[in-house]
């Protein structure tokens, strides 16, 4: 039972990358953007058919292939400022650490010496 239970997964899984591989998921850039927009065109009208507008008035909507490239490169862009800004500041903060820890050290050893 065990055997078949695993084969059955693993050929869903088989199946699942093999199919987004053919979709072009994991090709160029152009290729996965493409494969967004099929996927928002075929998606968006269905959902507008067969989801209660509860549900559509709670989840936001699906963004477009523009919005969510111009939202990735502004995180990207934010996390490369922060990174460069960590590493520009590390000297200093390395420094002042060595600063902070030799002054405590230093008055450990004069407390230690007084006793």
């Amino acid at each position: 039972m065990g055997v078949v239970r695993f084969t059955v997964k693993a050929s869903l899984v088989g199946g699942i990358i093999y199919y987004t591989v053919q979709q072009g998921l994991w090709s160029n850039h152009d290729e996965s953007l493409k494969l967004y927009e099929k996927i928002n065109k075929n998606v968006v009208p269905y959902v507008k058919n067969h989801v209660p507008p509860e549900v559509i008035d709670e989840v936001s909507v699906i963004p477009s292939a523009t919005d969510l490239t111009n939202y990735i490169k502004t995180s990207w862009n934010k996390g490369v400022i922060a990174t460069m800004g960590f590493i520009q500041h590390q000297p200093s903060k390395l420094l002042q650490t060595s600063k902070d820890s030799l002054v405590e050290l230093l008055e450990k050893v004069t407390s230690e010496k007084s006793e």
